[in-house]
């Protein structure tokens, strides 16, 4: 839908994904070579505005990567002052003299990011799910449910499932998930929610699961909501799965909100590994197919940073005329979302420890200290 770019013509770049991390490739290829816009195609299997669990919280990391693309979609958005870390009876709230980051819908948000990508001039085509891609000496061919199309090079941003990311054959890595839903606001949390308040609470680590449970303040259309859930970061995760829908929904309950366990909706995610190989001859990883960021899982920032780091390796890559980007992975750990990826999976072990019992003393040992180690509007994102 919308492309000028027939599967005949030979593209410069073709972008698998049209979420953060791919919008982000687009746009930044148009800034830094405008040139190849005519020659660049997004495919996406989804039909913009699609449904997209997140908790959707853009830090002043995230909209710093917005700035590096001039794209700061215009979408209704929830400011948060304040964020409260809750391990046990412990509690830390981080308050901000402006506003540590703000909520957005990922519906919303990811299709204005989109169509400032069809602005500038980008072909994409919605609705078109990829299938196979196969790399040969001069090009790539990636075969989709409608056709074929060649390119110089790809660029795999299609998700924690990533076709791109099995073709080239790099390992699934450390993998998590989180169970989200999204409730009404009840009295208490509209006060809250008024004032601002996001809340990250630890407790599923004294009950042996290896992450945190969240509730954030958002918005559908002028009715407040409430965006909670459970990411579970830690690799034993499969054990954990079993255990994290009923967690969370005792976890609500003990704060008065009700949750009907139809509603919460789950997703799996790749843990960012520094080491871990994102790229091959003329193909590269960006977003959730080259990982979150392993502390909190949060996929905004770094989406929107691998998508940049992506971009520049491809028009690197075509001004030297030496497509191998099989140490794209190098690129993205020097790279400032890298360097916080990185970071943050110090912290992870520390957090979320494969033993329970060192979890929670890890935990709370490392609780004032990590929080506070940790600048707010880079923690959430």
């Amino acid at each position: 839908m919308g492309s000028s770019l027939r599967a005949s013509e030979p593209a410069a770049v073709i972008i698998v994904g049209a979420g953060p991390a791919g919008s982000a490739a687009a746009l930044r290829i148009a800034a830094r070579r405008p040139d190849l816009v005519a020659r660049t195609l997004v495919l996406d299997r989804s039909v913009f505005p699609r449904d997209k669990l997140c908790a959707g919280g853009l830090s002043s990391i995230a909209e710093s990567q917005l700035a590096r693309v001039r794209a700061a979609p215009s979408v209704a958005s929830v400011p948060v002052a304040a964020t409260e870390f809750v391990l046990g009876s412990r509690r830390e709230v981080l308050r901000h003299a402006s506003v540590a980051f703000r909520t957005v819908r990922r519906m919303e948000f990811d299709a204005a990011l989109l169509d400032r990508v069809r602005r500038r001039g980008v072909a994409v085509e919605q609705g078109e799910r990829v299938r196979a891609v196969h790399v040969g000496r001069t090009a790539v061919s990636v075969v989709t449910d409608r056709g074929e199309h060649h390119a110089l090079a790809v660029i795999g941003a299609d998700g924690a499932n990533s076709v791109v990311r099995r073709e080239i054959g790099v390992g699934t890595g450390e993998r998590g998930f989180a169970l989200e839903a999204l409730l009404p606001s009840n009295a208490r949390r509209g006060a809250e929610l008024s004032e601002g308040i996001a809340m990250i609470d630890f407790a599923p680590i004294k009950a042996g699961i290896g992450g945190y449970c969240w509730i954030f303040p958002s918005r559908d259309a002028d009715s407040p909501l409430l965006s909670c859930g459970i990411a579970v970061c830690a690799p034993d995760c499969a054990r954990s799965g079993r255990l994290a829908r009923s967690f969370l929904l005792e976890w609500l309950a003990s704060r008065g909100l009700q949750c009907d366990s139809s509603s919460i909706r789950g997703h799996g995610g790749i843990a960012y590994d520094p080491d871990a190989r994102l790229g091959a001859p003329r193909v590269c990883l960006a977003g959730d197919a080259a990982g979150v960021d392993p502390y909190l899982g949060e996929g905004i920032p770094c989406a929107l940073g691998t998508g940049i780091a992506a971009a520049d390796a491809v028009v690197a890559a075509s001004d030297r005329n030496d497509f191998d980007l099989t140490r794209h992975h190098e690129r993205v750990r020097r790279s400032a979302i890298g360097e916080i990826m990185a970071r943050r999976r110090l912290f992870a072990p520390a957090r979320y420890g494969r033993n329970p019992v060192e979890r929670y003393f890890l935990a709370a040992r490392f609780f004032g200290r990590g929080a506070r180690s940790l600048d707010t509007t880079e923690a959430i994102g």
